[in-house]
């Protein structure tokens, strides 16, 4: 089920009241009362953050329209928290208990660090109790760029994830797999983009990136493939998955792939 973050935005605003400390009912009223995925009896408005998949987790402060919108309480973390609704206009959100208690309306992501003490920013999701959030304004999006090595710029960093390969930093001649929640979060600051796809785009997504500069360069691309390759399996066998599979032949495949791309 998608949900409407414009409309959920909109209808919290138009509230104008609300029972004080219900932002997480509030919020997921305004939403339309969708069912959760039931990974938490979802009671607390921080568990609303807690069950959200890492990679669908934000930390900078211009969340888009709609998105969800996360705090903590750094004097008592395991208090409810607070979650409200982005308004797309860089830090403003729609949230209960603003401007008064038991009122909606607008406020700030760092109006409530300010105004509610020990309250900390956690960051914002277009996901919501399992459902994904349809952000922004509603029109089409623009067609995405396609990745390719012209287009990995020389200091690009960029998360990769599918289901069978699990998720990756990549960059001009660069590959690392992420095999901890904490390198995933730990990576947010320092990527350009998160890109989800099929196993075969991952891969596709890694010989790019090696190939890197190099491509548009005609230079070789200073990496060991075989190295690339034992990270890859690594990876895939810290999800559980049994792979067995000749290393140098893969990484003979790679090199030529690469050798390819940067002579074409």
């Amino acid at each position: 089920m998608i949900l409407s973050g414009k409309t959920a935005a909109e209808r919290l605003l138009g509230y104008k009241r609300w029972q004080t400390a219900m932002c997480l009912n509030a919020v997921w009223n305004a939403f339309g009362a969708p069912k959760s995925d039931g990974r938490s009896p979802y009671t607390l408005a921080r568990h609303g953050w807690e069950n959200t998949p890492i990679e669908r987790r934000h930390s900078d402060r211009r969340p888009p329209l709609g998105a969800v919108v996360y705090f903590i309480n750094i004097k008592n973390p395991q208090a409810p928290g607070h979650i409200a609704i982005a308004l797309g206009d860089g830090e403003l959100i729609a949230s209960t208990d603003k401007p008064g208690l038991g009122q909606t309306g607008r406020s700030s992501i760092g109006e409530i660090e300010r105004s509610w003490g020990g309250r900390r920013y956690l960051g914002w999701s277009d996901y919501f109790l399992g459902h994904d959030i349809l952000t922004g304004t509603g029109d089409p999006a623009p067609a995405p760029i396609p990745l390719t090595p012209e287009n990995i710029g020389d200091t690009d960093m960029i998360r990769i994830q599918s289901p069978g390969r699990g998720i990756a930093l990549i960059g001009p001649g660069y590959y690392r797999h992420l095999t901890t929640d904490e390198e995933v979060v730990q990576s947010e600051p320092i990527i350009t983009k998160h890109l989800s796809g099929n196993d075969r785009q991952f891969d596709l997504w890694v010989s790019m990136a090696l190939a890197g500069r190099g491509a548009a360069t005609g230079e070789k691309a200073p990496v060991d493939t075989g190295a690339i390759v034992e990270q890859v399996l690594t990876g895939i066998r810290a999800t559980g998955v049994t792979v067995e599979v000749d290393v140098d032949a893969v990484a003979r495949a790679v090199n030529d792939d690469l050798a390819a791309r940067i002579a074409g």
